[in-house]
């Protein structure tokens, strides 16, 4: 994924005069979808980096002390 998104953000970074909907289209074409190509260039709009930051994911439900008690 980080890999497309290098795309998207390197076609909006070379084509500055290109419109949204051209870098949609041509994205489509290739098979991804819209929401995901929108998405991609609003992070390239707000000036989010490519890649997602380290730890924004879900925390673990289960730490160690409680994954320790399951296997006991």
């Amino acid at each position: 994924m980080i890999d497309f998104r290098k795309r998207v953000f390197s076609m909006l970074g070379s084509n500055k005069g290109l419109k949204k909907i051209d870098t949609v289209k041509h994205f489509a074409q290739e098979g991804s979808t819209r929401s995901t190509v929108y998405n991609i260039t609003k992070r390239y709009e707000i000036g989010l980096p490519v890649e997602h930051r380290p730890g924004a994911r879900r925390p673990t439900y289960f730490d160690k002390k409680n994954l320790k008690r399951l296997h006991d």
